[in-house]
């Protein structure tokens, strides 16, 4: 399957040769540095990252796709990704010119604040799902991913992604933690009582009843500057195959961590 994957991106015969020179899979990479442009190394590196996924669909779900599909939704996540980090580029740039400087707060004494956020990737039948927990010191404590199965709307993502957060935090000895997502249509639905029957509006009622029984759990809405962290735990997400959890701050989230600290001392 993998000659297959290279093949389909026009790579196989670069690949095959440097393979024949290096002894080792480290060998083999800094090889390819050196002798490919970055366009055509980033493609290299998600057509690698889809190859170890649908490796571990395969083991896990008994899941297989052809070479075809693996290439182009890893080109396609790729393109996203490219996408947005340009449009988030430009947002930056906008604020700063206008004078605008929305940042992550931290909670009050004695509370906790949970950041959550989905990201649906076009093309792909995958939700991403990102969550961290940090309390009143602004320090982190926990954080989360998941990736559902399904193809959704962005709407129905964000209650999906809060409906998970509620799940985990049923199992934590907390009583006052402060929701925050940058979903506007979302946060409106969970606070205004308003009678839904779609999919959408029963993960809401659900999610509505959870709240009844914790009274000092609140849901806020957030500008996207002010939930980055979990906006990169969402995009992380569908480089895992299964749930994963951090008791410590993984290594692609801590600059955003380290700015939302740094920001609360300016």
């Amino acid at each position: 399957m993998a000659k297959a994957c290279w093949e389909e991106l026009s790579t196989w015969n670069h690949v095959l040769s440097l393979s024949n020179e290096a002894d080792r899979f480290v060998q083999w990479m800094f090889n390819l540095f050196q002798t490919v442009d970055v366009s055509t190394l980033e493609n290299i590196a998600m057509v690698l990252w889809g190859i170890w996924r649908t490796r571990n669909e395969k083991l896990w779900n008994k899941i297989f796709k052809p070479a075809e599909s693996v290439v182009s939704s890893a080109l396609q996540l790729l393109m996203d990704w490219r996408a947005v980090c340009s449009i988030e580029r430009i947002r930056d740039r906008t604020n700063q010119r206008d004078g605008e400087r929305i940042t992550w707060q931290k909670p009050q004494a004695q509370a906790l604040k949970c950041n959550v956020d989905a990201l649906v990737q076009n093309g792909l039948r995958n939700i991403g799902v990102g969550m961290v927990f940090r309390g009143s010191d602004g320090l982190f404590i926990l954080a989360k991913t998941n990736v559902f199965i399904g193809r959704v709307g962005i709407k129905d993502a964000e209650a999906m992604a809060f409906k998970e957060v509620l799940s985990w935090v049923e199992g934590m000895n907390v009583q006052n933690v402060i929701f925050e997502s940058d979903s506007k249509i979302f946060v409106e639905a969970i606070t205004v009582e308003i009678e839904d029957d779609s999919e959408f509006g029963t993960i809401i009622s659900e999610c509505r009843e959870v709240l009844r029984q914790r009274p000092l759990f609140s849901v806020y809405f957030t500008r996207r500057q002010a939930n980055k962290v979990a906006h990169n735990l969402a995009r992380a997400s569908y480089f895992y195959a299964r749930p994963s959890t951090w008791n410590t701050s993984p290594n692609f989230i801590f600059d955003v961590l380290n700015e939302d600290r740094n920001s609360l001392d300016s």
